[in-house]
């Protein structure tokens, strides 16, 4: 990534509905010729592959503040947050920021140049004295553009057995888009005016396949309640917490941080998996529309923070990472554990297997938000996460560098964020992987508690090639929340899933980038829509994003082996 002239962004919304049925190309970037080290990082033989801090440039000047002097302290320690989406539908990808009760909220709207305007008061989402959290980019009443739910901890008690404080400050807010990237509060009208527990993360999926997004909770230390919520396709929703998770969610989810849905056992029903505090990480299948824990032993992350799902060793399953803590001198000064982060590599005969030891993984410091995401554009999957812990007697966490796992091939990493300037100190919370300024690499943003955020541009060298895909669901899940897709490259596999929210303080833009190394073009594209239908091209250049509409124009799914036979170039 570089701040330079832009290729041609993808196209306004209104146009993405008209082609609703077709594969349309983005004109595609420029390539160029690359030697593969063993480790799978990209080089050109000249400049290393680097991230650098383009923070200031990029004009990202927001700062994150809370009260120290308030209680309960740790609520404050812990919040933050940061979501990226195209809000206005001119193809370039904005940033949300929380500003937290010393700051205000803000929209940077992206300019078309890897640079950001602040918009936030003409949008109309510039709250001020609020602990925000865990904010998501979602089409919420099905319209076509992506609204704002901006979750929140205040309202926490000091003391466990007190009901949340009923304060307007602690519901979430919901942020209805108008359609031109500015915003107006809908939050009572989406059912959330008298729910008042403190929520730290957020995901979506079409739980009951129904055809729209339901949305899931997390409450750390204070659940009361509140955690399922199905929705109707307009933008509101009700709380259906008993009938999907049972009368005891309280205890099955006493200290959650962070759920993510992912199809699990290829049934078509998204399954849960929810990261928590304190040993208490579940995996719950869905049976229908509810869910049944079906926890294993082997599930035994600590202090379960961050989580994310995805196939790191390309066997199709989806496995689990759950960022904990690794105390590097051996001493618990608190409440934690010491044992580390968890790899759950999904196993073909059902339940997940421990391999953290053979990813790799264990040593991530005091991690939280994660982010898997093809980093080096090489086809597999890496892994970054945040760090951090302010606490007085944490001292060896008040500076702890952020990670960032380089998959070397089957799912096993090794750490390169120093080596790849991008080993970001402080507290960092959630982190955000995406194409800032659309040169066909993924960027990093870092979001901070009581500090500024930090983008780090991707200085990939050339020659590692890629694909963007643009998902064009039925309304009123119109971005295909819940898609599975396939790519072959190469005679290599890998396979993703369109994920809204499901990390920790952060949320990254409901597409996807797969990147297809040396490759020039996929051999075949597979899309599974969340209700179970599929699409399937062939012969798909690569360097370009290309949106993918739902129709299924022959019974099989499978439209043409030919590109130019189903896809039109965007003027």
């Amino acid at each position: 990534m570089k701040l330079r002239a832009p290729v041609l962004p993808l196209w306004p919304a209104a146009s993405l509905w008209l082609a609703a049925s077709l594969w349309l190309a983005v004109p595609a970037l420029g390539a160029a010729n690359v030697v593969q080290e063993t480790d799978g990082t990209p080089t050109t033989g000249g400049a290393p592959w680097r991230f650098v801090d383009i923070t200031a440039p990029a004009g990202l000047d927001h700062r994150h503040a809370y009260d120290p002097l308030q209680k309960p302290i740790e609520p404050r320690w812990i919040a933050t947050g940061a979501a990226v989406g195209d809000v206005d539908g001119d193809g370039w990808l904005d940033i949300f920021l929380v500003g937290g009760e010393w700051g205000r909220d803000a929209l940077f709207r992206a300019r078309g140049d890897g640079t950001f305007e602040d918009v936030s008061l003409a949008s109309g989402v510039a709250a001020r004295e609020r602990l925000g959290a865990g904010p998501v980019f979602a089409d919420l009443d099905g319209d076509g553009d992506l609204d704002l739910l901006v979750l929140s901890v205040s309202g926490s008690p000091e003391v466990l057995s007190d009901p949340p404080l009923m304060v307007p400050e602690a519901r979430p807010i919901v942020y209805r888009n108008r359609g031109d990237g500015s915003f107006e509060d809908a939050t009572e009208a989406a059912g959330f005016g008298a729910f008042y527990a403190p929520t730290y993360a957020a995901a979506l999926a079409d739980v009951d396949r129904d055809g729209d997004l339901d949305l899931m909770f997390s409450h750390w230390r204070f659940p009361q309640g509140g955690f399922f919520w199905v929705g109707d396709g307009t933008g509101t929703f009700t709380d259906a917490t008993t009938m999907a998770l049972g009368p005891q969610a309280d205890a099955l989810l006493p200290f959650g941080f962070t759920p993510t849905f992912g199809d699990l056992d290829g049934d078509d029903w998204p399954d849960l998996v929810v990261t928590g505090d304190f040993g208490t990480s579940q995996v719950l299948r869905n049976l229908g529309g509810h869910f049944v824990a079906v926890t294993g032993p082997e599930i035994t992350d600590e202090n379960g923070m961050g989580g994310a799902l995805g196939d790191l060793d390309g066997d199709g399953l989806e496995d689990w990472l759950v960022t904990s803590i690794l105390d590097p001198d051996g001493v618990a000064e608190g409440s934690w554990g010491l044992s580390g982060n968890r790899l759950y590599r999904r196993s073909a005969a059902g339940g997940f297997v421990d391999d953290t030891d053979g990813a790799g993984v264990r040593d991530g410091g005091w991690g939280w938000g994660a982010c898997l995401a093809d980093l080096d554009n090489d086809g597999d999957l890496d892994l970054v996460h945040s760090n951090g812990f302010p606490a007085p007697g944490a001292v060896e966490f008040h500076h702890d560098p952020a990670r960032l796992f380089v998959n070397q091939g089957g799912g096993v990493f090794l750490e390169r964020a120093a080596e790849l300037g991008a080993a970001v100190t402080g507290q960092s919370r959630g982190v955000v992987c995406f194409d800032a300024d659309r040169d066909g690499d993924l960027d990093l943003l870092m979001v901070m508690n009581a500090a500024p955020p930090v983008l780090l541009r991707n200085d990939l060298p050339p020659g590692a090639h890629f694909l963007g895909l643009h998902l064009l669901g039925r309304a009123p899940n119109t971005r295909g929340i819940g898609a599975r897709v396939r790519l072959v490259a190469g005679g290599h596999s890998q396979h993703r899933t369109l994920r809204a929210g499901g990390s920790f303080m952060a949320s990254a833009p409901p597409e996807l980038h797969l990147g297809l190394g040396t490759a020039l073009r996929a051999e075949r594209v597979e899309v599974r829509w969340p209700d179970g239908s599929q699409s399937v091209r062939g012969g798909v250049a690569g360097d370009r994003r290309l949106a993918i509409g739902h129709a299924l124009i022959f019974a099989d799914g499978f439209e043409t082996s030919s590109f130019e036979g189903w896809s039109a170039a965007v003027p």
